[in-house]
């Protein structure tokens, strides 16, 4: 894979202030900032199935940090992937057919509803009604699920219990007369492109270009909160050829800035994300760290070192030539090559490996850091953890897991602990500790 350097540039800092929307879906209520150009709202993790162990819970992540590493190398998929539970084959000849030509999806998304996430509560059509949607920052499409959709592959057909969307029930409707499908690690979604409205945050975006899925397969139908996905990638991961949302809302002049900002929240479920810059009030300005990103369409930056306990871990392997960390609020896990994640885990006390799964005591003090533009960035010994491997085992399972190829997959293990921000306008990532 060939890279290419892009001049960055540091991301306009904005204060938020409370607003109010009502929504049902979360416990905490949207925000818009003093400047009207800045919105915030509440993003919720994706619900986990809790009847698997907690070894599936984790493999499951770790095929989606995987599919990340894979499709931002070029590449058709992981070696590991032969193995994966859980996972259910395309079936392109069920695909949705439009009037005109369905092409096959140029681009494949990681995204898997059992492999973490966040979900955000938005408005669709005239009159609105509200759906949860997930963020997926590894590809760039919006779609929703169809009333009249139909599954691939799960429940003879049907697309599970939860909310879709009816587009004979929208005034402000358009149909394009073209259909759409996009890949995604555990299936795929195809339907028709419409233009239709769109409420976030009390912002409306009119005649916007979006998917509706009349057929999915069964990753997304057993979801019974989510009803579709937003990509909040580059336009280099569209199969619509549109870009992302953030950028439109900069381009129609409701946000100053095509930046999305994360608080994933390091102590709960809920989270927050901004639209249009940064929120002060979450981070230390002192410690902000702005990189270009090598990428149209991941956020791909490089990763300069890591340490345990303030020791740099020697060993593993860094390319300062080559980005290395893509980094993706749809993982759970922080996924490195294998070598590096057992160099790694060496220097953490009371490891153990079994069968390439890696466990700590419970209770480790354990401290790691990444370095990113110059400066560290710790998780916190309680994000280091995945999940006690059996209750009442004083073993957990490492939130650290392994991969093929050479870059690292930088989710939630690291993020939680982090403010991180993407700028679409200078192709930059924006690092900060939390207050």
């Amino acid at each position: 894979m060939h890279w290419q350097s892009f001049r960055g540039g540091l991301v306009t800092v904005a204060l938020a202030a409370l607003f109010a929307l009502s929504s049902d879906a979360y416990p905490t209520s949207a925000r818009k900032a003093s400047s009207p150009r800045l919105l915030t709202l509440p993003i919720r993790r994706v619900e986990r199935r809790s009847n698997l162990p907690a070894e599936l819970r984790h493999q499951q992540d770790l095929n989606r940090a995987r599919r990340v590493a894979s499709r931002a190398a070029g590449l058709p998929g992981s070696s590991n992937d032969a193995s994966r539970p859980y996972d259910f084959p395309a079936n392109s000849a069920n695909s949705f057919n439009a009037d005109s030509n369905q092409s096959s999806p140029q681009f494949s998304s990681p995204a898997v509803v059992d492999g973490g996430g966040y979900t955000v509560s938005l408005k669709l059509g005239t009159p609105p009604r509200n759906f949860n949607i997930i963020l997926d920052s590894g590809s760039s499409d919006f779609w929703v699920d169809s009333s009249q959709c139909t599954s691939f592959d799960f429940d003879r057909g049907s697309c599970g219990n939860h909310s879709f969307f009816d587009p004979s029930q929208s005034s402000s409707l358009a149909r394009l007369n073209k259909a759409f499908s996009d890949g995604y690690g555990s299936g795929n979604v195809a339907g028709e492109v419409v233009n239709d409205t769109l409420v976030l945050a009390g912002v409306t975006l009119e005649d916007l270009t979006f998917g509706i899925a009349h057929n999915i397969s069964a990753s997304f139908a057993r979801d019974s909160r989510n009803s579709g996905l937003m990509g909040l990638g580059g336009l280099g991961l569209s199969n619509l050829t549109v870009p992302a949302i953030p950028v439109i809302m900069r381009d129609r002049g409701l946000v100053d800035h095509a930046i999305v900002s994360y608080h994933l929240g390091n102590t709960t479920d809920i989270g927050e994300i901004t639209f249009g810059g940064l929120d002060s009030t979450k981070f230390d300005p002192t410690t902000a760290v702005t990189v270009n990103t090598i990428d149209s369409g991941f956020w791909l930056i490089t990763l300069e070192g890591v340490s345990v306990d303030g020791t740099a871990v020697a060993g593993i392997k860094l390319n300062s030539s080559n980005p290395i960390a893509v980094m993706d609020t749809g993982t759970t896990l922080l996924v490195l090559p294998t070598a590096d994640a057992k160099t790694l885990h060496a220097q953490i006390p009371g490891t153990q490996e079994d069968n390439g799964q890696f466990t700590l005591p419970c209770n480790t003090t354990a401290i790691v850091s990444l370095r990113f533009g110059g400066r560290d960035f710790e998780i916190s010994s309680k994000n280091l953890i995945f999940e006690r491997v059996r209750r009442g085992s004083d073993r957990c399972i490492s939130g650290i897991g392994t991969q093929d190829g050479e870059s690292w997959t930088v989710g939630d293990t690291f993020l939680k602990n982090v403010y991180f921000s993407t700028n679409f306008d200078d192709n930059t990532v924006t690092l900060a500790k939390l207050v």
